[in-house]
Parts: C-alpha cells; sequence; structure tokens
C-alpha cells in the first residue's frame, strides 16, 4: 500500500488545529494506536510484529486493511528519501495469506480493505463484516468529551441506517439532545425571566448604595433570594 505526503506540509498545522497530512497509522494487539509522520519514517523505517490492522491515517480519511484473527502478521512502513522513491512516497508492507480481499468489507471476504471517510469507514466496516472485527473504529479521536460524543455518535449511526439520510439523521439527533435536555433549558430561561423583571429593582438598589457611598452587605443578594432567583 502506498501513499504520498509533502514533509514539508507538516508545518502547515498550528496550536489548535492539527495539519491535514497522511501519517502512517497502525493498530496494535493491545488496542493501541500508533501514528507516525512520514519525516519520521523516513529517517528510520518502523516496523510491527503483529498488528489488527496498518494503513494510514488522516484527519478526515483512512486508507487501510485488516486481516482476520488467524492472520495477525507483521508489518513494515518506510518512505521515499528522494532516491530510492519519491521524497514523502510512503510504503506499508503487510503479508496476509492467500485469501480473497474485499474492498469496503462486503460480505465473503475474508481481508478488508477500506478506503473512506474515517467514520464512514467505522460504519461501513461494522456493518458490512459482523463476523470480522476490524479494529477501525479505534482511529476516530472523539477527544476530551468522547464520554459523550461516542453514543451520541452511536445514536447518529442508528438514524441514518433507519432513515438512509445523513441531513434527516442531523435533525433527529439534534430533537433527541434537545428534548433531553429541555428541563435544564426550561430552568434557565426562567431564571433568566426572572432576573430580568428584577433588573428594575435592582437598580433602583444599586443607585441608593451609590448615594450612600457603602454598598449595605448581601440585600442584593436578598433581593434575589427572596424572590427565588438564582445567580
Amino acid at each position: 500500500m502506498y501513499e504520498y505526503q509533502d514533509p514539508a506540509a507538516l508545518k502547515d498545522g498550528s496550536r489548535y488545529v492539527a495539519p491535514r497530512v497522511w501519517s502512517s497509522s497502525t493498530l496494535r494487539m493491545d488496542e493501541t494506536s500508533v501514528s507516525t509522520e512520514v519525516t519520521a519514517v523516513t529517517e528510520w523505517p518502523r516496523f510491527e510484529p503483529s498488528v489488527r490492522w496498518t494503513g494510514f491515517d488522516h484527519p478526515y480519511l483512512l486508507a487501510g486493511y485488516a486481516a482476520p484473527e488467524a492472520d495477525r502478521v507483521e508489518k513494515h512502513t518506510s518512505a521515499g528519501d528522494g532516491r530510492d522513491r519519491p521524497k514523502g512516497l510512503m510504503r506499508t508492507e503487510s503479508g496476509v495469506s492467500d485469501r480473497r480481499v474485499q474492498v469496503g468489507g462486503r460480505r465473503g471476504g475474508q481481508t478488508v480493505v477500506a478506503t473512506s471517510g474515517r467514520r464512514t469507514t467505522m460504519t461501513a466496516t461494522r456493518r458490512c463484516c459482523r463476523r470480522l472485527t476490524t479494529g477501525f473504529n479505534k482511529v476516530v479521536d472523539l477527544g476530551w468529551f468522547a464520554f459523550i460524543g461516542r453514543p451520541l455518535l452511536w445514536l447518529l449511526q442508528k438514524f441514518r441506517e433507519f432513515a438512509g439520510n445523513w441531513g434527516v439523521s442531523i435533525i433527529l439527533l439534534t430533537v433527541v439532545v434537545k428534548l433531553l435536555t429541555l428541563y435544564w433549558t426550561t430552568r434557565s430561561m426562567r431564571s433568566m425571566k426572572a432576573m430580568a423583571a428584577l433588573a428594575p429593582q435592582m437598580k433602583a438598589l444599586q443607585t441608593q448604595v451609590r448615594r450612600r457611598q457603602a454598598a449595605p452587605a448581601g440585600r442584593d443578594d436578598g433581593v434575589y433570594k427572596e424572590h427565588g432567583v438564582n445567580r
């Protein structure tokens, strides 16, 4: 498997935005996902003794292949330095048994090759190859709020299977989230409305404070408490 990545593009990212570049990626048998930049594999080829899947990872894309559990094999990734191969051309080699290869995870295939959007790949391989655990979903990084993002992503995928359209699925997910947060949204709106109603009283109190050159301790909090409003 080959993929090209210009090493100069690695500088296109920033502190908050990752560069839109390809990396050599692997999921080890211990469920650890490892990604290596093109410059690293140019200087020193990367070897993995046993992997679940291997290929190339991009912030929005994934190109990889996974073998059945009985065919967990080693892999070797290197990149051209401008002499033997064009600089930035990465190559991943992995031995698999002589079995029929299926692209996109169609039924009947033993080895799965996936080239698609990262989230699309995750759902397609899981739906089409129920007997094969590819581990492609490990490449999806939802950040610090993964404990919230993963259930929402799962629900979005279920809506997609039901509706057959991503737009409709997003609308349905939005409705569900709104319903789940309706109680807290209503409380917040009521509190804001009550605070707006108390604005004239608070303004009058502030005027009195300025006139006396000293604010009575806790008096403004007492007004809020009297009307059952939380600041």
